[in-house]
């Protein structure tokens, strides 16, 4: 079929195929408005490529102008305006792979839906596959979990991101090697989770749970012995409350011969340290480092 025009809201189309059911009452079974199958049949010698039930390219030979979207394929479930027929599940496509069909020798592998690298094909975005909105991924209860699996350097498959069957969210290492990563936005690892633990590769960020700053000086004790004064601290950021534990500890080439004492008066800003002289001289610290847990 060839034509020299399209209309704005309209198609042009060779094939259009229709099956009806009409006022029928059922228990079951499929309606299907076209079904094409490719075979092999009698004895197969060698190594056949691809068999394929359905083969539907969109393709160009024109020049000029722009093509918006070309699909292979355009799955979508629709119904008429008064139509009260209940549809549970509504699948634009759906990829059974090998589910049920399977009565003879047993494929290698078994892929619902397959989407194929693209090497470089476009110009800007190279995906096997696009998800426009959000994505779901369905608990199994045959297998008892629910998640994605990748494959290592070896193209073994790896039991990776999942729900387990007690309802933990778990991500997992493909090996003890290269362990996990936690990367910013550049691919630099902040931290990394291996067979020996969790590790820190760079500073731990202040939050809002956890804190660590460097003040500057305490105060001068008197000169005597259990001789003690105070100084308020303020966090960088602030606490969102009073809720939390302080440890602190003084560091640099105190004067005379101080310890600390405790802390109190903690406010989701600030605290109070105080610190007491062990000997009979005055005594300081030039610089007090905290840690802070949110309780």
């Amino acid at each position: 079929m060839t034509r020299t025009a399209v209309d704005a809201a309209g198609s042009i189309l060779s094939h259009y195929f229709l099956t009806h059911l009409s006022n029928a009452t059922v228990t079951g079974g499929v309606v299907e408005g076209a079904s094409t199958e490719g075979q092999v049949n009698g004895t197969l010698s060698g190594t056949l490529n691809n068999l394929m039930g359905l083969e539907s390219p969109a393709t160009t030979t024109s020049t000029g102008g722009t093509v918006a979207r070309a699909s292979g394929v355009l799955g979508y479930v629709f119904n008429t305006v008064g139509s009260t027929t209940a549809i549970t599940n509504a699948y634009g496509l759906w990829g059974r792979g090998c589910q049920g069909s399977i009565s003879g020798t047993a494929p290698t592998n078994c892929y619902g839906v397959f989407a194929d690298r693209q090497l470089g094909a476009g110009l800007t975005r190279n995906y096997a596959i696009g998800i426009n909105g959000q994505g779901l991924v369905l608990f199994d209860q045959n297998l008892g979990k629910g998640g994605l699996d990748f494959e290592d350097i070896t193209n073994v498959p790896r039991q990776t991101l999942y729900v387990a069957n007690d309802n933990t969210l778990n991500l997992q290492a493909v090996n003890a090697t290269g362990g996990l990563n936690l990367s910013d936005s550049t691919g630099a690892t902040r931290a990394k989770v291996t067979s020996s633990g969790f590790q820190i590769q760079t500073g731990l960020a202040q939050g809002t749970g956890v804190k660590h700053q460097q003040f500057g000086a305490t105060c001068t004790t008197g000169a005597a012995q259990g001789a003690a004064c105070t100084t308020t601290y303020t966090w960088t950021a602030a606490f969102a409350d009073a809720n939390y534990r302080v440890v602190c500890s003084l560091t640099g080439a105190v004067v005379g011969a101080p310890a600390i004492q405790g802390t109190s008066s903690l406010l989701g800003a600030s605290f109070v340290l105080t610190i007491l002289s062990v000997n009979a001289a005055a005594s300081s610290a030039p610089n007090v480092d905290c840690i802070g847990i949110h309780q």
